[in-house]
């Protein structure tokens, strides 16, 4: 567990109250609002967080999770994912874009390397970037996993539901 325990992490809110003017805002807002979805609808969330590896059991979603790099630095992913079943929990990160804004290799890489430090088992990412083609992440693929994921990979883009 991180140096900041879940007790003091904000919870995913279905209606954030963080403003709507810049991209950061509307990255919160999307972030919240789709993370407090998965949490509050348990078919959706197992049905969402299955191909990456969750457990079916109980969601609990944050926002905007505080930790410290090995060298210091404070990063705040956009999202933590937790479910925890009988046997198990499963957590992740959330990293969210909105509009145009793309994902970045070398924040990728930093929440990779937050991820390995905490054990945590997956790193979640959200855009509307495109991947080259199925099962390929639409940032070039890191040296410190053997898999990332990304959502838009995983839609049928007929119903919008995970396939």
């Amino acid at each position: 567990m991180p140096e900041t325990e879940s007790s003091n992490w904000q919870r995913a809110s279905l209606i954030p109250t963080s403003g709507l003017k810049g991209h950061r805002e509307q990255e919160v807002r999307a972030t919240s609002a789709t993370l407090a979805v998965l949490s509050a609808v348990p078919e959706f969330s197992k049905s969402v967080l299955k191909q990456f590896g969750a457990p079916a059991g109980k969601s609990e979603t944050f926002v905007e999770v505080s930790f410290k790099t090995s060298d210091g630095r404070m990063v705040r992913p956009d999202g933590l994912i937790r479910v925890k079943s009988r046997s198990r929990t499963w957590t992740c990160l959330v990293e969210v874009k909105t509009g145009r804004n793309s994902l970045e290799f070398e924040q990728l890489e930093t929440y990779l390397d937050i991820a390995r430090a905490n054990g945590f088992d997956a790193l979640v990412t959200f855009s509307n970037q495109f991947s080259p083609s199925a099962g390929v992440h639409p940032v070039k693929e890191t040296t410190k996993c053997r898999h990332v994921s990304h959502v838009m990979d995983s839609l049928d883009h007929r119903s919008g539901y995970p396939t």
